[in-house]
């Protein structure tokens, strides 16, 4: 004897219903009545108001939001927008103190931006066709410190389709522009230029970021135009936020190649004792910081002043010196994008 065939339980009406709706219908229909479920969940939060209270030194308080960092020789500010769309630029050491914190968080939770600015062409030798092509992207929402060696990526070829002239990636590469220029050379140790890696590229002056990146051509070649000549592509830019100052005591090793150690904020500090003269040895400073360019200054400290040098003398019976040293907060890396086709 057969048995029965089990048959499915019956649908409950609205199912019925929507089986006679084709499938897209059905996805619509489900997702309307979804989305009708989460409007009137009670646990669903609202999205977050831009718009904080920032409040000054002096009491004055302003109902703000922060949408840019500007850096210039007299400090930061920070750049705000009120609700009417209006443009304020506000030092951030003039907020109070809790409020600074949290507008260099806000600060350096943006990216940079690159906008395209202009296109040039400027020969570079008298004799010959030599020729320097330069792209020119300016800076905004947040500076750029340094741009890391090696990190250019051009998706689309500058120059590709110029009189049928092509000029490939190898060519190119960023360089950043400040108010004092550019300046093509490592760092000597000692100076007031901090390198942007560890070993020859562009450099950054430690007084400002920049307010323009170029993408620089340079060889034996002469398009008459670059109109229309598209360069698009990325870099890798660091950005690095406001300096701290800070000293330390340390113990001058009791040995010839002995070693003390130490750390200022991201700074690792190594003190090693040398041979030398008479009734004197050397301090040999070495400075490591978590990031390359991280440390501004660093050097002993005598006679109540700061000094660049990472080496000093001693007396055979010094006992500690002092260490001055300065970095940045905060150290970002993030790709930034560029694209710019001349008119």
């Amino acid at each position: 004897m057969r048995s029965a065939a089990i048959l499915p339980s019956p649908l409950p009406a609205p199912a019925l219903a929507l089986a006679g709706v084709p499938a897209l219908a059905t996805v619509a229909v489900i997702g309307f009545l979804l989305s009708l479920a989460v409007d009137r969940f009670p646990g669903t939060p609202p999205p977050a108001d831009p718009y904080q209270l920032w409040r000054d030194k002096d009491g004055v308080v302003r109902e703000l939001k922060l949408v840019g960092l500007k850096n210039d020789a007299a400090g930061s500010k920070g750049e705000f927008l009120t609700r009417e769309g209006a443009t304020v630029l506000h030092r951030i050491t003039d907020l109070q103190t809790a409020d600074q914190a949290r507008a260099w968080d806000a600060a350096f939770a943006l990216d940079p931006v690159l906008s395209f600015k202009q296109a040039t062409i400027r020969k570079t030798e008298v004799v010959g066709q030599r020729y320097t092509l330069c792209y020119s992207f300016d800076v905004s929402v947040l500076p750029i410190r340094s741009i890391k060696r090696d990190s250019l990526k051009i998706n689309r070829v500058p120059v590709e389709s110029l009189h049928g002239m092509t000029i490939w990636p190898g060519y190119w590469s960023p360089a950043l522009r400040f108010a004092a220029g550019s300046i093509p050379f490592p760092a000597r140790p000692g100076s007031r230029w901090s390198s942007q890696d560890d070993g020859p590229a562009w450099i950054t002056p430690v007084e400002g970021d920049s307010d323009r990146v170029d993408l620089v051509a340079t060889g034996f070649f002469y398009p008459p135009s670059m109109k229309g000549a598209l360069a698009e592509g990325s870099v890798m830019a660091v950005c690095m936020d406001e300096v701290a100052q800070e000293q330390l005591r340390m113990d001058v090793p009791a040995e010839v190649g002995g070693i003390t150690t130490g750390r200022i904020g991201p700074l690792q500090l190594r003190l090693e004792k040398t041979h030398g003269l008479a009734r004197h040895d050397f301090l040999v400073l070495k400075v490591e910081g978590d990031h390359p360019g991280q440390c501004t200054h660093a050097g002993f400290f005598h006679f109540f002043r700061r000094s660049l040098a990472r080496e000093t003398i001693v007396d055979h019976g010094t006992k500690s010196v002092v260490i001055s040293a300065g970095y940045y907060r905060r150290v970002k890396e993030v790709e930034v994008p560029f694209s710019g086709t001349p008119e």
